[in-house]
């Protein structure tokens, strides 16, 4: 039930929220004269009355990049009518035990990459948001070896021992620098070689010093 006035409304109810003004659509007078707290409905004439709404999301949602054997944490936050459930989800596949506002994912494996999606409903509506996360997979380095035809190859692997194939390396670029500084894009493109990923620079075994990186975009 709403109250009366003012001084019945209990502003340290944090189930509810404070929500904008009344939207274009609606007559200039009800705009200047109506704002919603705590859903209730302040008229022109003083009146007051109750209005439900479904949850405002308080904590906007970001994607997120995490390495092999990180934890992610993905927060929500929403405001509204007690009580408000959570329930996660992730790649359309809803996640057993996952409701509440913050869900934890520890010792990350790049299976852990996906869209997660968060439903949050009330007794006045459901809200849905979604979090992107993508879960990197470092690359273990060979010793360097001088191939037949001249200059300087290395093999990179993932430590997961995942082999590399052309779609999971898709974003993989490899940097040259000769004072950990300045970096390029290594003129010649590597190849993937039985599971391994093949560096090779023509020239860089005629280099003093010669650094090399891996990058995932």
């Amino acid at each position: 039930m709403a109250p009366t006035a003012w001084s019945a409304v209990n502003f340290d109810d944090t189930s509810d929220e404070l929500i904008p003004h009344a939207p274009e659509s609606e007559d200039f007078p009800k705009i200047l004269g109506r704002c919603r707290i705590h859903h209730y409905t302040v008229g022109n004439d003083g009146t007051i009355e109750s209005t439900p709404a479904g949850p405002l999301l308080a904590r906007p949602t970001t994607t997120q990049t995490r390495t092999l054997g990180e934890t992610a944490t993905l927060r929500t936050t929403a405001l509204g009518l007690a009580p408000i459930s959570y329930r996660w989800s992730k790649d359309g596949g809803f996640l057993p035990g996952e409701t509440n506002a913050t869900l934890e994912l520890t010792s990350l494996t790049r299976a852990a990459s996906g869209e997660y999606r968060v439903e949050i409903q009330n007794s006045a509506g459901t809200l849905l948001r979604t979090f992107p996360l993508t879960v990197r997979v470092p690359f273990k380095w060979s010793v360097p070896g001088n191939p037949s035809l001249g200059g300087i190859e290395f093999t990179a692997t993932f430590i997961d021992r995942v082999a590399v194939t052309s779609s999971n390396s898709s974003n993989v670029e490899v940097e040259v620098s000769a004072d950990l500084a300045d970096w390029e894009v290594l003129p010649d493109p590597p190849r993937i070689e039985n599971g391994a990923l093949i560096l090779r620079e023509a020239t860089g075994n005629n280099q003093e010093r010669r650094y090399y990186r891996i990058r995932q975009r």
